[in-house]
């Protein structure tokens, strides 16, 4: 866009597209982002009069579309969120989650889910067959030694009250073991695919019950046919 030549940097909020009147529930992952980011720059594009083509810097987020949760309702609200993260950049991360933060008007969270892209992770790639309803996919594992360098910055939201539990995605029983060990503030949640629990190994499921770590399920990456990362 040539009014945004200089953008270097984004920052894009849709709030709940639950509570959004004119979007119909999409079933395509990539077509629910397509449709809430074009809503979104509409919607703060026809708000927005300001001459942005020096800007290196933009927040593409409107009033009528923030979620910020009242303090009344807080206490009966368990808020947790997912960082898709490309880059291992601390102040990045920083800055994700604390204007996560910022636009649902909250001091802390509940949970943190860390995810990271093929890139970062190194992983395996995992085939999983048809499972529960879920399309043949190839899921990426994330890796301890990738986790670790990212890890100290997520622990300083812990240690500062502002998220109460971190978690992972996609670990296999050897890799929660490494980072278990190796951090000062280990994992409590483990997200897997939801096509995975037709394999869900017995040694996963013994550590977790050792040491207090929930088992969830997620269907963030799922391409019929083929591997795609969302």
């Amino acid at each position: 866009m040539a009014e945004i030549a200089k953008a270097q940097k984004l920052f894009l909020h849709t709030s709940n597209i639950l509570k959004w009147n004119n979007v119909q529930l999409i079933k395509n992952p990539f077509d629910e982002v397509e449709t809430c980011i074009k809503t979104v720059m509409q919607c703060w594009h026809s708000c927005n009069k300001t001459n942005l083509k020096d800007e290196e810097y933009l927040c593409i987020a409107c009033d009528k579309h923030r979620d910020k949760i009242p303090d009344w309702e807080r206490s009966s609200v368990t808020v947790s969120a997912k960082l898709f993260l490309f880059t291992d950049d601390h102040d990045a991360i920083r800055q994700a989650v604390n204007k996560t933060l910022d636009r649902l008007g909250l001091e802390d969270m509940e949970t943190l889910v860390v995810s990271l892209s093929p890139e970062l992770s190194r992983g395996a790639i995992v085939d999983h067959p048809p499972c529960l309803g879920t399309t043949w996919a190839r899921i990426p594992q994330n890796t301890a030694h990738s986790l670790l360098k990212i890890w100290p910055v997520l622990e300083e939201f812990v240690e500062t009250n502002k998220i109460f539990r971190l978690g992972v995605r996609d670990m296999p029983v050897s890799e929660m073991e490494a980072l278990y060990t190796a951090v000062k503030i280990p994992p409590k949640v483990n997200q897997v695919f939801i096509g995975s629990t037709c394999l869900m190994s017995e040694e996963l499921e013994n550590f977790a019950k050792q040491h207090d770590i929930q088992l969830l399920t997620h269907h963030d990456s799922a391409g019929a046919n083929g591997y795609c990362w969302s």
